[in-house]
């Protein structure tokens, strides 16, 4: 008989267990690679961080801020409390008028300054250019100065309007024609300084005209760091018709911005931005003194305007 060959066989049971060993070795493999990158990339994120931080810390600041603290602000409540007022308001113009700031009406018709250094009426629908102060270009970020940038106006008893602009100066425009005349430059020295960043103003019933300087350093360009610098700097002028010329009267604010005369003329309510509060200051006494009018509101001050005042 032939001799029988007996052939070897692996079992399934130590196929299996080669396979396994053989095929998990590859994973851990691609585990222990997988923690090396997120290792280093970690590494590599908190260098760059580490780095940009060190950057912005080792270049030097446009500004200069001062340390200061405001109260506690009021409850949320009586004529404080939200409503939803504006939420209800029309939307007039829209994409008509590019950033109109004050806002004054005389013989029934609108009168604004806007972004691109225009003085616009409004007259009803129609919207109507009565002049620019500045020169073109106008409407980027570099053409400020010289474009100019129209924000606080009245009109004066004479029925002319008085506005001033935020680099150019304080004019008077005769509405109808759109001529105009300068009347103060802000490269004028009052009391050793020019003016950088002129606001908003009101009018006396002798034509005197009060203004305000938001910063003797920062043109309104640069509004936001006038802002966070919060430095005393800022002016209250005076423009006289009669003479001709303006002073200081009152300075060591912290971005004042809109100006309002009482009904009897006898004293000026400033809002300073940076100190949430509106200032009085008294116009008829000897002392002319300055006082708090309102303390601790709970946003950025801005325009302001009397149409009913009442002082207890």
């Amino acid at each position: 008989m032939p001799e029988t060959r007996k052939r070897h066989v692996p079992s399934s049971s130590g196929s299996t267990s080669t396979h396994k060993s053989v095929s998990s070795s590859g994973p851990n493999k691609d585990e222990a690679s997988s923690r090396s990158f997120s290792h280093t990339l970690g590494l590599l994120i908190i260098f760059i961080s580490l780095s940009c931080v060190t950057t912005l810390c080792l270049l030097p600041s446009p500004i200069e801020p001062i340390e200061y603290s405001l109260p506690l602000p009021p409850q949320f409540i009586g004529p404080l409390a939200e409503n939803k007022l504006l939420a209800k308001a029309d939307k007039l113009f829209l994409d008509r008028l590019h950033g109109p700031e004050s806002i004054t009406v005389h013989n029934g018709k609108l009168f604004t300054g806007t972004a691109d250094g225009k003085i616009l009426e409004i007259n009803g629908d129609d919207i109507r250019v009565v002049a620019t102060l500045g020169k073109p270009p106008c409407g980027k970020f570099d053409d400020e100065p010289t474009c100019g940038r129209p924000l606080g106006m009245r009109f004066d008893k004479d029925g002319s309007l008085v506005v001033v602009d935020a680099y150019l100066g304080l004019f008077r425009v005769n509405v109808e024609t759109g001529k105009f005349v300068q009347l103060y430059s802000p490269e004028t020295l009052v009391d050793g300084e020019q003016a950088a960043f002129l606001n908003d103003l009101d009018i006396d019933s002798d034509g005197t005209v009060y203004f305000t300087d938001s910063s003797t350093n920062w043109g309104r360009r640069y509004n936001r760091y006038a802002a966070m610098e919060a430095k005393k700097n800022g002016r209250l002028l005076a423009y006289n018709p009669n003479t001709k010329q303006t002073e200081v009267i009152l300075k060591n604010m912290s971005f004042p911005n809109g100006v309002q005369l009482s009904p009897e003329k006898d004293f000026i309510l400033i809002a300073e931005l940076c100190t949430c509060k509106i200032l009085q200051y008294s116009i008829n006494t000897l002392l002319c003194e300055n006082s708090v009018f309102v303390n601790s509101l709970f946003c950025d001050l801005n325009g302001i305007k009397c149409y009913l005042c009442y002082v207890p």
